[in-house]
């Protein structure tokens, strides 16, 4: 059986990198905390610092990630993490 981190990676490589590549970016997991079903994410590249992440993450990352995969309640950006 693959781990929740295993199933994140193969998310982001077949739904999300693709788009992310066309502008020179990607995203990178940082961490996956398989008990409460957080993921923490990174954008790399162009992404990095870009002023759109933020929509790209709720609409592309997050998105795909909680759809496909149930078991995933939380998805963090950690250069611009929820306010609490």
């Amino acid at each position: 059986m693959s781990t929740l981190r295993n199933r994140v990676e193969e998310v982001l490589e077949d739904h999300v990198r693709p788009i992310l590549a066309m502008h020179r970016g990607s995203i990178a997991i940082v961490d996956v905390d398989d008990e409460h079903g957080v993921v923490q994410l990174k954008f790399t590249g162009s992404c990095h610092g870009c002023p759109i992440t933020s929509i790209t993450f709720y609409n592309i990352v997050e998105k795909s990630l909680m759809e496909e995969l149930p078991e995933v309640n939380e998805v963090i950006d950690i250069d611009n993490p929820p306010e609490l």
